[in-house]
């Protein structure tokens, strides 16, 4: 049979905990005398995730060993999210789609919520377009005309047509493991000890 990627993830209690990082790609040449700078931004932005997993009993483990195993290394892709912020903090999580947004927009324009209602999205709220994770930076407030403007990050990676869907619950991203060699299990005693992986958003 077939694998089709991406895959999802085998049982989203028996994460212990994500740590999501922002890696980007910026240049900075400075000066060994002045410390004046030259910065410069390139396009280079995604999230980086180190993932451990509890300890478990063996039918619950090989599960997870199964799952490692079908990814095939950098071969295969899955989805992942924030596991404590399954929710947005803001007030009004309902349906909303996309206005405008570009790729590499780093702003872009909602519709959908309650006209002119305040705080539907908080600062460091999640969202997912298009299969990829995108951090809001800035409480968001509807105006008369039910829309906003988010600034996000990353940038957007693809341009979307309007009315496309946005997701604010259960958000995720697209990764993929960042090595072709990983840790199927390390046995302790009764259980699987303490597994962990790390990923990368795969663009």
């Amino acid at each position: 049979m077939t694998i089709a990627y991406p895959l999802s993830v085998p049982d989203k209690t028996k994460i212990k905990r994500v740590t999501l990082t922002a890696d980007v790609r910026v240049g900075v040449l400075e000066s060994p005398w002045t410390f004046a700078a030259q910065v410069q931004a390139l396009q280079g932005q995604r999230f980086v995730a180190e993932v451990t997993l509890c300890s478990m009993a063996r039918p619950d483990a090989e599960k997870w060993i199964a799952w490692v195993a079908k990814l095939n290394g950098r071969q295969g892709t899955f989805y992942l999210g924030d596991p404590t912020a399954r929710n947005p903090r803001g007030s009004n999580p309902g349906q909303v789609h996309l206005l405008t947004g570009n790729k590499s927009d780093q702003s872009i324009v909602i519709e959908g919520y309650m006209a002119n209602a305040e705080g539907v999205l908080l600062a460091g709220d999640y969202i997912t377009i298009g299969n990829y994770l995108y951090k809001v930076l800035d409480d968001v407030n509807m105006n008369a005309s039910s829309q906003a403007s988010i600034d996000v990050w990353p940038a957007m990676r693809y341009s979307y047509p309007t009315g496309f869907s946005i997701q604010v619950v259960d958000t995720f991203s697209t990764f993929r493991l960042v090595t072709n060699t990983n840790i199927l299990h390390a046995t302790a005693e009764d259980l699987i000890s303490e597994v962990s992986f790390t990923c990368t958003e795969a663009l």
